[in-house]
């Protein structure tokens, strides 16, 4: 896949390169750069002046638990505001309150809630495709309490679901409720919306749910397939659409960004296969020696794929590879912005630097 193997040294000079005390995690959205310490303290810095316009201490208190990067409990939303979820220990009543905290990008805090409700201690948030914030609250095996809050701290609406929340996809909440494994695996699944409107619900008989796209096709495999990979698609009344088979094992990468969202690929060991709602596309081998990942833009029109030996960013659509370099990627940590943008962390040195390969 290599155009022309380059050595570690001949990355482009970089646009820009930051040095801060410490990086464990990095965010990007507008023109803000978020750095994170293990600690769980983030730094703001705009990324035009390369100044620093803020911080955020979410462990000021020994009192607050902590779980570290930006991920299902700490969210970068839309207009830069940031969301934080994190536990406050009551000692009187030996128990242990969940808390969501949204601070501003020049760290003023908009918004400090307790929740009440007792829970599994599973608590996390999505960002819906609206860009408004949903907080749930696990109470049992199958019933979540449900916040939607707009990007500065707005309470919306707040919604109890009597169904095993599975995951946050293309605008969509998928469910599953009254599963059985007696014989042949069994489930409901339903999507909401946005809003947790119910959109739909389809009842699975035997298959594996992967993911659901833009357009409301789902997307199942099949169990215990052995060495192979049959994917099958269909509409919201349960109508097959088509199936397509490969001859080799592999994990689902469905898109998740606006653009992306009626798309989806699979990557074996070796292979990256591009799929859309109407089914297979194309197929890209990518040359390595150990595992690799690939990492989507937002404006969905590249990819980066990160491998142990280097770097390839390839056009989503045909797979073809754009660019490569051939650079030791241990112990780094790569954000792509797309249009060939790429932030890479060096958290042995502490640098954040900004490539446009």
């Amino acid at each position: 896949m290599y155009a022309a193997p380059t050595s570690y040294d001949s990355l482009p000079k970089p646009d820009w390169v930051v040095t801060h005390d410490e990086v464990s995690n990095f965010g990007k959205i507008k023109d803000y750069l978020y750095l994170m310490d293990s600690s769980g303290k983030v730094t703001v810095y705009q990324e035009k002046t390369k100044t620093k316009i803020g911080s955020v201490d979410v462990i000021s208190s020994s009192w607050v638990q902590y779980s570290g990067g930006f991920d299902y409990k700490n969210q970068i939303l839309s207009n830069g505001n940031m969301s934080f979820i994190t536990s406050y220990k009551d000692k009187k009543k030996n128990r242990e309150f969940p808390q969501l905290r949204i601070f501003s990008p020049k760290g003023n805090k908009l918004l400090d809630y307790t929740f009440t409700e007792k829970t599994t201690n599973e608590v996390g948030s999505y960002i819906m495709d609206d860009g408004t914030l949903l907080v749930y609250l696990k109470l049992n095996s199958s019933k979540y309490m449900t916040y939607r809050y707009s990007v500065n701290g707005k309470l919306l609406s707040k919604k109890m679901i009597n169904e095993f929340m599975y995951y946050q996809q293309n605008g969509y909440i998928s469910t599953i409720s009254n599963w059985s494994f007696a014989g042949e695996y069994k489930s409901t699944l339903s999507f909401y919306d946005d809003q947790l409107r119910k959109e739909f619900s389809y009842r699975n008989n035997g298959l594996s749910f992967r993911g659901i796209l833009k357009d409301k096709t789902m997307i199942f495999t099949k169990f215990d397939q052995a060495g192979s990979t049959a994917v099958i698609a269909k509409n919201p009344q349960g109508k097959t659409l088509w199936t397509k088979t490969i001859s080799e094992s592999a994990d689902f990468l469905i898109g998740n960004t606006k653009n992306s969202s009626n798309s989806f690929m699979l990557q074996s060991i070796s292979s990256i296969y591009a799929f859309n709602s109407k089914g297979f596309v194309t197929k890209s081998k990518v040359s390595t020696t150990g595992s690799f990942w690939i990492r989507e833009s937002a404006d969905d029109k590249t990819l980066l794929v990160e491998k142990q030996d280097g770097l390839l960013i390839l056009d989503r659509r045909t797979l073809k590879t754009i660019t490569s370099y051939k650079i030791d990627t241990s112990d780094k940590q790569f954000n792509y912005a797309g249009n060939r943008v790429v932030y890479i962390v060096d958290p042995l040195t502490s640098n954040v630097s900004k490539y446009t390969l």
